[in-house]
């Protein structure tokens, strides 16, 4: 039998903190195969959310001075929130 992550494979998002479709389709179609458990693909999501790539506090070196790069910065923080928060619903809803 397949795997979920093999029949939906893994893809960059076209917005790299957005919680994307392939979470939602992975983590519907998991009952229907068997191939992985929602609370592991919850969990691998959620340390995504807590360990951004490319994504540092403002006033980094490389970011002070670039009113652009905090505001990318500061504006990120609360989608991540908003992620982590459907996170735990969404395990609270499965437990």
């Amino acid at each position: 039998m397949r795997s979920v992550s093999s029949a939906l494979p893994a893809k960059e998002p076209a917005h790299e903190y957005e919680l994307d479709q392939e979470l939602l389709s992975k983590l519907a179609l998991v009952p229907l195969t068997g191939a992985a458990d929602r609370m592991t693909l919850i969990n691998r999501q959620r340390r995504h959310c807590h360990n951004p790539r490319g994504l540092s506090e403002p006033g980094h070196p490389g970011q002070r001075g670039n009113l652009v790069a905090s505001l990318l910065v500061t504006g990120t923080r609360p989608h991540l929130q908003a992620d982590l928060e459907w996170l735990d619903r969404r395990q609270e809803a499965l437990t």
